[in-house]
């Protein structure tokens, strides 16, 4: 161990400055970090969590379109529901007329003829059924008649009708309306 001192003491003091700076040049380049990995990481990962945001937000926001469309979805089933209430599949002519009929006599009008015609009009969804009507009553029951073939849960519109006085010279005149009454039926799979 003398011996190595003894070369370490005889040793020129610029060969330790050459060899530290040496070492100082090889820790340098092999271990040396200023941080600039570090900052490319950074920039790496701050990309990366940018990129997943955007997708995220992305994502939430297809999220909120489609419960919105499932709520409309749900609307739009229950107004086609109730509206196959008013427009029935199918279409019982027999039960139509018995409904009429009904609703004449509750409103004290007559029914002098309901005739279905044998023609049908046919619209894309849709098919109307004709049939000619005859009533007599006065201008109330005919008013009431109408009334309440409105509230019928079907739709049925009254076309093309008229009034006119059958017995003009009567003291209590007694009215005769004459018109179409049109029924509809939904027809599937036409639009």
């Amino acid at each position: 161990m003398a011996q190595w001192a003894e070369q370490v003491q005889s040793t020129p003091t610029s060969k330790f400055a050459l060899l530290g700076v040496l070492f100082l040049g090889l820790y340098y380049v092999l271990f040396f970090d200023d941080g600039s990995r570090l900052d490319r990481n950074i920039k790496r990962l701050k990309s990366e969590i940018s990129k997943k945001r955007t997708v995220a937000e992305t994502t939430e926001k297809k999220l909120e379109n489609q419960k919105r469309f499932q709520q409309e979805v749900v609307a739009l089933s229950e107004q086609f529901r109730e509206a196959l209430e008013f427009l029935p599949n199918e279409i019982n002519v027999a039960d139509l007329i018995r409904r009429i009929n009904s609703q004449a006599r509750s409103s004290g009008a007559s029914i002098v003829r309901i005739q279905p015609r044998r023609e049908r009009g046919r619209q894309p969804g849709y098919e109307e059924i004709f049939m000619d009507v005859e009533l007599q009553g006065s201008f109330a029951e005919l008013v009431s008649f109408l009334a309440n073939i409105s509230k019928i849960q079907r739709i049925i519109r009254m076309s093309e009708f008229s009034i006119s006085n059958s017995n003009p010279s009567s003291p209590t005149p007694r009215l005769n309306l004459t018109g179409v009454l049109i029924g509809y039926r939904f027809v599937p799979g036409e639009s």
